[in-house]
């Protein structure tokens, strides 16, 4: 699938449904973590398998860690640290994750339209030490934890105590802020940013099977 994102820009997706389907079924949509893109179909059996539609998206700019990926960024921006992370971060505006964010809230839109129916390094700052108070400001307007805030979901959470990525400060604090009362989160103390891995899929099925009661958002 194509849909327009951010700006009417075209991101790619793959929307996998399972055989011989022929009713509305819920859908499951898949926002891939830094660096992947949407991979190759066999990737993404899992929801399938448990009778769920699943609709990954291209995060643009990214996927050269995964085959499959090919959404470009048609945006550019200044100088920036290697990476994603601080790719027009001195203005809001300009951002490379409003895009990113307006292209995931674009793919639960357009899965729904179907049928069958996601902080930064202390280093990448440390070159332009002047500019760290107007970083800051551009980066709480993106924090996820001011958008845990607005939820309206259940929600299921992980997060591993040793992983040094995504630090579970950070992800205590999304949960914290997480305005559902329904909500859970696991907590795998001797994995790093592989987190629950297998644990958490299964974990994710049982909560998405268990009738209207555990349907939600699974983070």
């Amino acid at each position: 699938m194509t849909f327009n994102g951010f700006g009417g820009h075209p991101v790619k997706g793959r929307l996998t449904i399972p055989a011989r389907t022929t009713t509305p079924l819920p859908v499951v949509v898949q926002f891939i973590g830094y660096g992947g893109g949407r991979g190759l179909p066999h990737m993404h059996l899992l929801w399938p398998a448990a009778g769920r539609a699943h609709f990954v998206m291209d995060t643009r700019g990214q996927g050269a860690r995964m085959a499959g990926g090919d959404t470009p960024d048609p945006v550019g921006s200044a100088p920036s640290y290697p990476g994603f992370m601080t790719r027009g971060i001195e203005s809001p505006h300009d951002y490379y994750y409003r895009r990113v964010f307006t292209d995931a809230v674009r793919a639960v839109e357009a899965a729904r339209s179907r049928p069958a129916a996601p902080t930064a390094s202390p280093m990448a700052i440390a070159v332009h030490r002047t500019r760290a108070t107007q970083v800051h400001e551009t980066l709480s307007y993106f924090d996820g934890v001011h958008f845990a805030a607005r939820a309206k979901a259940p929600a299921l959470f992980s997060t591993a105590l040793e992983d040094q990525v995504a630090p579970p400060s950070t992800v205590f604090a999304a949960f914290n802020a997480w305005s559902h009362p329904d909500k859970q989160i696991n907590v795998y103390g001797f994995n790093a940013h592989e987190g629950g891995g297998p644990h958490q899929e299964a974990a994710a099925l049982r909560r998405l099977t268990a009738g209207p009661a555990g349907r939600g958002r699974v983070c």
